[in-house]
């Protein structure tokens, strides 16, 4: 009889201690020894089948009146482009994605809105100052000062200085070869791919910036490019 309880008891011991114990967190997973991706952010998974995603401390604000998220969500931010009005340019970040303004620090060329008391001036000065004055559709023209380019019902922003379109002979349309080319070199050789005419856009310029115009040509989108950077 106590053979068999002694036998009993070591079973139970042997049992017990294999186990396994339950895992419900990444940090249950590695802590276990299993395999970690270093992707962003980490993911490991179990034996079993079960998947996890590490959880990111984020420091966030969504406060800031100079940055305006459209998505809180940094996994949905690789699915998206964000097409940003005259004035702001585009972010990821690991607290989401949208639009910002740029300032002229910078190094670019900073647009601005017109206000609702510039839009309801009655009378402005002759002073010499151009801007350049965009409508909703990206058409532009040069204003003597932003007063007088404000007051007009179909400008909407403006930016300082003369209107500088690109010329025609600027423009190089993607060709067929282009467009079926599989594989892009990683050159960084900044061109401003313009849309087609299927893309309506809601602000100057009607455009998106590629790292070289292999990039900007794999995009179905992209009628030309231009070089340099898209104007901001």
């Amino acid at each position: 009889m106590k053979l068999m309880l002694s036998l009993l008891c070591i079973v139970t011991v042997l049992v017990v201690g294999c186990t396994t114990p339950e895992v419900n967190s990444f940090e249950d997973c590695v802590s276990e020894g299993n395999p970690v991706l270093e992707s962003y952010p980490r993911q490991c998974n179990t034996p079993d089948g079960k998947h996890f995603v590490e959880t990111l401390q984020k420091n966030c604000s969504y406060d800031n009146a100079d940055m305006k998220y459209v998505s809180k969500d940094p996994e949905e931010c690789k699915t998206v482009n964000v097409l940003c009005i005259q004035g702001m340019e585009s972010f990821s970040n690991a607290c989401g994605c949208g639009c910002r303004i740029y300032h002229e620090s910078s190094g670019k060329v900073q647009a601005f809105e017109c206000t609702p008391e510039q839009k309801t001036n009655i009378a402005c000065t002759k002073e010499y100052m151009p801007v350049c004055g965009f409508d909703e559709k990206g058409d532009s023209d040069t204003y003597g000062n932003a007063c007088v380019a404000c007051t007009k019902s179909e400008v909407t922003s403006y930016v300082k200085g003369e209107c500088k379109p690109p010329k025609e002979e600027q423009k190089t349309f993607c060709t067929p070869d282009q467009r079926n080319t599989g594989v892009c070199t990683i050159e960084y050789h900044p061109v401003c791919g313009w849309f087609t005419d299927n893309i309506q856009c809601i602000k100057y310029p009607c455009a998106s910036t590629a790292s070289n115009p292999c990039q900007a040509c794999q995009a179905d989108n992209i009628a030309y490019w231009t070089e340099g950077e898209c104007p901001e």
